[in-house]
């Protein structure tokens, strides 16, 4: 059966990873963010009051307009460095202003990595922290949302990644006022170079996490929720398959399909069998008692994965580090023996619907932000907001 483009791209993409997780060089700095944030959350770009959609209630949760109007504005153009790197600059500076302007402490990760033929690719982590009553202190556990802003140089990326990104912006102003209330800390991280084989996060992981904030505090570390392409609802009978060594290693993955007549209509998370499940069970726990709930499913995809990096078999494994989960699963610092918990949450990209065919292209694009989409797209951020504030107490 020939594939189709967009599993012929993702198998690309889960080499490059699979290649960068062996092992590569990078240097990395941290810029202290002196930046002033021009965001002003009363208004849009052009000047128009729009102060009743930034109102913040964590009761009432996301808000649909500002989903929209981040993907629309901000996230529906190429943001890579080769093909746009102007833009993708643009969209750093506005990444940055809305971290400066909801977090206490906001910062850049500039890293330089060595890829393959000896060449040299630059980046930037984009990093908010809320601290927690029990910051830089071995009783607090940090709580990590991610997602990664880079596109391919072909795609404008509205659900590869905008949509992940433009929930982890939402969840930052609704959590904001609860800065200090809360036990532990929440860090948001802007991945860069996700698409070039997850290079932010393993720099991020690897040179910032592990050494300047787990190592020297010795804090605890409750895990990281990766969102990676969380726009594409599809309730259609059979637009929904995954990969065989998927089914054949989580077989209730392939019973789950087979008993939803393929239809995409659910969520899926990515954890290891057992030892993710202080994130994931929370999160279970929040979905179910959403409104709509059988309207939106959900699929736990839950590998026996060794939870020691060195144990992991990348080729049984590779299908399950399609993200910048696998930095979290796959560290490298000898310091630290386990690896750190991570659940990876996704419409599962191009093994759905139209993303078979516009995964990584050109019609990943505007057309991807109706009514449909961004309401599973509200209920996925209202469950993390939930889950998030359920953990960081």
């Amino acid at each position: 059966m020939e594939k189709s483009p967009g599993i012929l791209a993702a198998e690309h993409h889960i080499d490059r990873i699979m290649e960068n997780l062996k092992g590569l060089h990078i240097e990395s700095h941290i810029e202290t963010n002196s930046f002033k944030s021009q965001f002003d959350p009363s208004v849009d770009e052009e000047d128009h009051p729009v102060l009743e959609h930034y109102s913040v209630d964590t009761n009432q949760g996301s808000n649909v307009n500002n989903l929209k109007r981040l993907l629309s504005e901000n996230f529906s153009r190429q943001r890579n460095h080769e093909s746009d790197p102007m833009y993708k600059d643009e969209v750093r500076a506005t990444i940055l202003g809305r971290m400066a302007y909801y977090t206490a402490e906001s910062f850049v990760q500039h890293f330089e990595a060595t890829v393959s033929l000896a060449r040299t690719v630059k980046g930037a982590n984009i990093i908010g922290i809320l601290p927690g009553i029990n910051r830089n202190q071995k009783t607090d556990s940090i709580v990590l949302i991610g997602a990664h802003y880079d596109t391919t140089k072909h795609s404008p990326g509205v659900d590869d990644n905008g949509s992940g990104i433009a929930a982890l912006l939402e969840m930052v102003r609704i959590l904001a006022p609860r800065s200090g209330e809360l036990n532990n800390t929440i860090i948001f991280v802007a991945f860069d170079l996700e698409e070039n084989g997850i290079l932010g996060s393993l720099a991020f992981v690897n040179q910032y996490l592990i050494p300047k904030e787990l190592k020297p505090k010795k804090t605890g570390f409750t895990g990281a929720f990766i969102l990676d392409m969380l726009l594409n609802y599809d309730p259609n009978k059979r637009s929904q398959t995954l990969p065989s060594d998927v089914t054949r290693i989580v077989p209730k993955a392939g019973s789950f399909l087979r008993g939803n007549r393929y239809a995409g209509d659910f969520i899926a998370l990515i954890s290891r069998r057992d030892y993710d499940d202080g994130l994931l069970e929370p999160f279970k726990k929040a979905w179910y008692t959403m409104p709509s709930q059988s309207k939106y499913k959900l699929l736990v995809i839950d590998p026996p994965i060794p939870q020691y990096p060195h144990f992991i078999s990348a080729y049984r494994f590779r299908n399950f580090m399609r993200s910048d989960h696998a930095a979290f699963w796959n560290h490298r610092n000898r310091d630290f023996l386990a690896s750190l918990p991570a659940v990876l949450i996704t419409d599962t990209g191009p093994f759905r619907g139209v993303q078979r065919a516009c995964y990584h292209e050109f019609c990943d694009d505007k057309a991807q932000i109706t009514t449909e989409n961004l309401e599973f797209l509200k209920r996925i951020v209202d469950t993390l907001i939930v889950t998030v504030l359920n953990l960081a107490n």
